[in-house]
């Protein structure tokens, strides 16, 4: 997790920039670390079902991008809210789907599966 999010976060930063390294450990490099380790967490616990990762980043995706950019640039600890909401939305979610799996269901004839 610690080589594959160093690589994942070093192509995400423009090394050209002056204060790069203080923008890498703030931002990417601490994310990737946490999303990897979640990921991994999550992949484990659906029986290898590589299909929950899948929906996870496209979720977490889906509200990184949710704020219009000027925004994030007006307010760059937006982001930081965005992502925490989106890891504490997810995490809800699966907490939820495996309460549901925990409650026994019917079918159309009446029987428990």
């Amino acid at each position: 997790v610690f080589i594959a999010s160093l690589l994942f976060s070093l192509q995400h930063i423009h090394i050209f920039q002056l204060s790069w390294i203080v923008e890498f450990f703030e931002t990417q490099f601490l994310y990737v670390i946490c999303f990897g380790v979640f990921v991994g967490y999550l992949f484990f616990k659906s029986q290898e079902t590589i299909w929950g990762v899948f929906a996870f980043h496209s979720v977490v995706n889906l509200f990184n991008v949710s704020l219009p950019v000027k925004v994030t640039y007006s307010f760059p600890f937006a982001t930081h809210v965005v992502t925490i909401a989106s890891f504490a939305f997810m995490i809800l979610l699966l907490r939820l789907v495996a309460i549901e799996e925990l409650i026994p269901t019917t079918n159309s004839l009446g029987l428990t599966t």
